[in-house]
């Protein structure tokens, strides 16, 4: 195991049990890993902190074998409250990030003006339209949306095609979930780390937890960190070591 301090192994196992029962949880693993951080590639596979060793989901173990790169991503999606406009964020302040250029526009209006604006571009390039559409398909789920500033945006020197990018300045780090493209959450999360089919994994306050397609707590948020695997375990961090968690056996026993 990753980790552990066999000589204090007694009283983990008694903080963890006592925990488990206060907050109606279940394990499939409990947690007793010592990775510092476990992350979701935007490729499928978990790795620790520095996105180099693959993690199993099976058994939380390192597998030996090591990431050749990639990493996260911030939520595709993003909703100025003030001004009513949903859309993509454009170019990221360091030029790292470039989304399809859908702009943003009232909701109940996105999808017609993200492909009418696109239209050009689809003419130059077959691809286009299918990305575009792809991009728009993806509103069909569970989505998490950051709150940002519209009027922070800022352009390309010299102007391409007018690309406009928001800079940090412009986003705000609070997070709302969104379920078939209406608001199930208000912005009061801080951080995610991943939506799946029926969950997404949010932080509040600092503390992690797991909400399901309507915006109601599934999972408390009592953790340190969370990371969901499948449908039904997740990657959970309590006192600084992560365990795997049993979501729906967890949940169950929390509404006994």
């Amino acid at each position: 195991m990753v980790g552990i301090n066999f000589g204090n192994y007694g009283l983990i196992i008694e903080a963890i049990q006592a925990f488990s029962a206060n907050h109606n949880l279940v394990w499939v693993y409990i947690p007793i890993l010592g990775h510092d951080y476990i992350r979701l590639c935007g490729c499928g596979k978990f790795t620790d902190s520095e996105w180099r060793a693959i993690i199993d989901p099976a058994t939380g173990l390192l597998t030996g074998e090591y990431h050749g790169g990639h990493g996260g991503r911030m939520p595709d999606w993003v909703y100025d409250p003030q001004a009513g406009l949903f859309g993509h964020p454009g170019l990221s302040a360091d030029y790292s990030i470039w989304n399809a250029r859908l702009g943003m526009y009232p909701l109940d209006e996105f999808d017609e003006r993200a492909l009418s604006v696109n239209l050009y571009l689809a003419s130059i390039d077959p691809d286009w339209e299918q990305a575009v559409r792809q991009q728009l398909e993806s509103l069909d789920g569970l989505v998490v949306v950051q709150s940002v500033d519209y009027s922070a945006r800022q352009y390309d020197e010299p102007p391409r095609e007018q690309i406009w990018y928001l800079p940090a300045e412009g986003y705000s780090g609070r997070f709302a979930l969104m379920n078939n493209r209406e608001f199930v959450t208000d912005f009061t999360y801080d951080a995610f780390s991943n939506v799946s089919i029926d969950f997404a994994a949010m932080s509040m306050d600092g503390k992690w937890g797991l909400l399901d397609h309507s915006g109601a707590t599934v999972i408390p948020f009592v953790f340190d960190h969370f990371v969901i695997i499948d449908k039904e375990t997740a990657f959970a961090k309590f006192n600084g070591r992560y365990g795997i968690l049993d979501i729906n056996q967890s949940r169950d026993e929390a509404l006994q």
